[in-house]
């Protein structure tokens, strides 16, 4: 950045893409990233407000892939406590706050506009957010079947979820919890009726980590 800034003007374009699906015994591999070009005005010079501007670039688009995580029922559970049912306020310095909605009883969802917002108040927000958020998939899966014993049926908003973090558990080093959440989801079918669509997803996902452990 330094290089670039004693070339002229720096300035960013920015956007967000699906990671290559490599590193799939990663626990903690995240889907999306987002990926930037800096650009260089040779006519200008630069400064420090535009540093400033590509900090607060980047960290608006952090936290659009934030709200596309999921997170702890601590920390659902305090959102709504702040606010009326399914919407919750969170306070940051100054008594800034931000109104969010919960969506699923899973994701976070940010209702304010903070476009406007400077570098500080949105750090702090990125750091109050990824406090509230699950670690790995082993633990996403793990508050999907909460969620769908808590509604006593097969919630297709639900159940979508499970299958791709399922897959992920599909190997040696993570053996004991894909046979524990497979279990939990044989438990949860004989009370529910699951779509077929989905039982043939899973009893895919089970037979590809069967292979994997015998290899």
């Amino acid at each position: 950045m330094n290089i670039c800034e004693k070339k002229g003007k720096i300035g960013i374009v920015s956007g967000e893409y699906d990671k290559f699906k490599g590193g799939r015994q990663s626990r903690k591999r995240l889907k999306d990233n987002i990926e930037y070009v800096i650009t260089i005005d040779c006519s200008q010079s630069s400064s420090s407000a535009s540093r400033r501007e590509i900090r607060r670039v980047l960290l608006l688009k952090k936290l659009l892939l934030l709200q596309k995580r999921m997170f702890s029922k601590d920390f659902l559970e305090a959102v709504h406590a702040r606010g009326i049912p399914g919407r919750g306020r969170l306070f940051i310095s100054g008594g800034k706050g931000v109104l969010l909605r919960v969506d699923r009883g899973l994701f976070i969802e940010i209702s304010d506009d903070i476009s406007s917002w400077g570098v500080a108040p949105l750090e702090e927000l990125c750091l109050r957010l990824e406090e509230g958020l699950l670690d790995n998939h082993g633990d996403e899966i793990a508050l999907l079947l909460d969620r769908l014993e808590e509604a006593g049926e097969a919630d297709q908003s639900l159940l979508k979820e499970i299958p791709p973090r399922l897959r992920m558990l599909a190997h040696k080093n993570t053996r004991k919890e894909f046979t524990e959440y497979l279990h939990r989801l044989e438990i949860l079918g004989q009370s529910m009726v699951f779509p077929n669509s989905f039982i043939k997803k899973i009893q895919s996902i089970k037979t590809q980590g069967e292979k994997r452990f015998k290899g």
